[in-house]
């Protein structure tokens, strides 16, 4: 299941993370514009302006989705429990560990 919280940029340009449950601010190191994010279980997934992004909540760590670089990431949504991304390219669902293309962009 997903839990609550918001991305948000401080006027430095630095972004955060705030989990809405326990009120923790945790820093999001970030060299991309967002778009759109989806907390699923432990992982924060920032849908930005050069590809996906995964954020490891349980040990802070930031790590590219390669094989969506430089894909302009639209929208990121939940259904049941499988994480789905549209992009520029086209449509992917999570599979396990990777993102699988589900339908190329027209």
């Amino acid at each position: 299941s997903s839990r609550k919280g918001i991305l948000v940029k401080e006027s430095e340009g630095k972004y955060y993370f705030l989990n809405a449950l326990n009120g923790h601010l945790l820093p999001v190191s970030l060299n991309a514009n967002p778009l759109t994010c989806l907390l699923s279980e432990k992982i924060l997934y920032i849908g930005t302006d050069k590809g996906l992004f995964e954020f490891d909540l349980d040990n802070l760590k930031m790590s590219q989705v390669t094989s969506m670089d430089n894909q302009v990431i639209n929208s990121i949504e939940q259904l049941d429990d499988e994480v789905w991304i549209s992009s520029n390219n086209g449509i992917y669902k999570k599979s396990e560990d990777r993102f699988i293309m589900q339908r190329r962009s027209i």
